[in-house]
């Protein structure tokens, strides 16, 4: 994949639309890379797809649903390493800002990355140095709503209206 990614940032433009056909074949590297829980030949899979993506995000338009649905397995995989977790939503991101319209057209784009960014944003990871004492602490509840109990409080309160 790095050397299809290095060679077609090469060409130019007009050339690289003649290869746009070998992306089915390309894609189907990635599944048996997941399936086989090599993290590390995933993650330098996805960083290729990355670069292609940047130079032409057009060509993956007749797939994207799919390659959603694939990288969307692989944020959620929690067996994979999480750089390589990383790296398929950074190939997602990478959609968002090369090529917005074809991710607002994918159905389930926007509501997918939500959830899996918020998702990563919870995980705590064992090399946490706060996990710990952030799994051991409690909750602290507020007696109030209101941090100040009256008006009184503020001796300069001026109404607006």
């Amino acid at each position: 994949m790095d050397a299809f990614a290095s060679f077609f940032h090469s060409i130019n433009k007009k050339a690289q639309q003649k290869y746009y056909a070998l992306i089915p074949d390309i894609l189907n590297i990635l599944p048996p890379l997941k399936e086989s829980g090599n993290s590390d030949d995933l993650t330098k899979a996805l960083l290729a797809m990355i670069e292609l993506a940047e130079a032409a995000p057009k060509m993956f338009r007749p797939l994207f649903h799919d390659l959603v649905t694939f990288s969307i397995t692989v944020i959620q995989d929690k067996e994979l390493d999480d750089q390589a977790r990383q790296n398929a939503l950074e190939l997602m991101a990478t959609f968002a800002d090369q090529s917005p319209q074809m991710c607002r057209k994918d159905q389930s784009y926007t509501s997918e990355m939500v959830t899996q960014c918020l998702s990563l944003m919870t995980d705590v990871g064992a090399d946490d140095d706060d996990a710990a004492e952030w799994n051991a602490s409690e909750d602290v509840r507020l007696t109030s709503r209101f941090p100040f109990s009256s008006r009184s409080s503020f001796p300069d309160y001026t109404p607006l209206c």
